[in-house]
């Protein structure tokens, strides 16, 4: 099979990485393209290394990365300019790879035309899911949608569409990266901080006063989210509150972190399974998860994770294991063993081209 995964980027994001790395964005794409697979930004670059290992052709499209979609453009002699750039590049680099499937992580805003076009290079385009659906958003264009939510697997099957379940995984190739970084952060969340994470806002305000929680989000610079910004200012989550933090620099704080808190956003109701409690057990800090209905089907509570139903047990569980280190380096040690062994990307993977082959025919 030939795979080309067209993604778009959190726009915060792609302005972290090139104030990372200045000097990528006048390097070749070749350059660019390894920085970003190298920096572990979301899932599709591990799906597609871990596709090739398995003998199939892939290739990772960041179809809103100006810097390095302009250089493939350079490099390729296809001339654009600033208003047609982003859909032009994109789709000739589509036609050329000539795939047997597309898989995207589009913005919902390009579900018009750009997913238009791509159709027309391949019938075959499936996508991933596991987000807030605007109304009305086209997606029974697609022939295949993935996700890691059964609610939402069983909305699209109720509604016509195929759906699939595709739990998240850990990359353990990030861990040979920062194997040497050592635990110092005592209690960490990073995550959303939206209007549309407002219970989790008001959940980790309360969390503050109690527990030394440190706390990086993204979301706060935007200007419809200035109520949540205004929220932060006027209490002591503005103490706790360490910017933003993406790519390997995130991997890095929550290998740091003895232990994760995590919170799902309420349209996972209760359903557990974000990548949040993959990737603090794949690094070795202890999770600190909400209850959910199904979590003793991901990590067994008391064993490979901690669940709480409530800010008061939440503040009680986490000050005990703060004081309880073997405790909770003996949890956090299952955990990562639970990850490691069931949730790595080679077996998601496996069973993402099992879908895929079942869906291509």
């Amino acid at each position: 099979m030939r795979i080309l995964f067209v993604w778009s980027f959190y726009t915060e994001y792609l302005k972290s990485f090139y104030q990372r790395f200045p000097d990528l964005a006048s390097a070749s794409y070749d350059e660019q393209y390894a920085a970003h697979l190298n920096d572990f930004f979301g899932s599709p670059g591990s799906h597609v290394s871990t596709i090739r290992k398995l003998g199939h052709e892939a290739q990772l499209l960041i179809y809103n990365c100006e810097f390095l979609q302009k250089q493939w453009a350079i490099e390729n002699d296809v001339v654009v300019n600033d208003s047609d750039w982003k859909y032009k590049i994109a789709l000739e680099q589509t036609k050329r790879f000539k795939p047997d499937i597309i898989f995207i992580g589009i913005s919902f805003n390009d579900y018009g035309y750009f997913l238009d076009e791509l159709k027309k290079i391949s019938q075959k385009v499936f996508a991933w899911i596991a987000g807030p659906i605007p109304v009305n958003a086209p997606i029974h264009k697609l022939s295949l949608i993935l996700t890691s939510s059964q609610i939402y697997v069983d909305n699209f099957r109720k509604n016509g569409i195929n759906a699939e379940l595709l739990n998240a995984a850990f990359d353990i190739s990030i861990l040979e990266q920062i194997n040497n970084v050592k635990q110092d952060i005592p209690i960490s969340f990073i995550g959303g901080l939206s209007i549309i994470h407002k219970e989790r806002v008001l959940f980790l305000e309360k969390l503050v006063r109690k527990v030394p929680i440190r706390i990086w989000g993204y979301g706060l610079k935007m200007p419809e989210n200035k109520s949540v910004f205004d929220f932060f200012r006027k209490n002591k989550l503005h103490e706790m509150y360490q910017g933003e933090v993406w790519g390997i620099e995130m991997y890095k704080i929550i290998k740091r972190s003895m232990i994760t808190f995590n919170m799902h956003i309420a349209e996972a109701e209760n359903i557990a399974g974000n990548m949040r409690m993959y990737e603090s057990t794949g690094l070795g800090s202890m999770l600190v998860s909400d209850l959910k209905i199904n979590v003793n089907e991901i990590f067994v509570d008391g064993k490979e994770a901690i669940y709480y139903a409530s800010v008061d047990e939440a503040i009680e569980k986490i000050t005990y294991y703060l004081k309880k280190e073997e405790e909770r380096r003996k949890i956090a040690i299952a955990g990562q063993m639970r990850t490691l062994k069931e949730y790595n990307f080679e077996n998601n993977t496996q069973k993402m081209l099992r879908y895929f082959e079942q869906y291509l025919n």
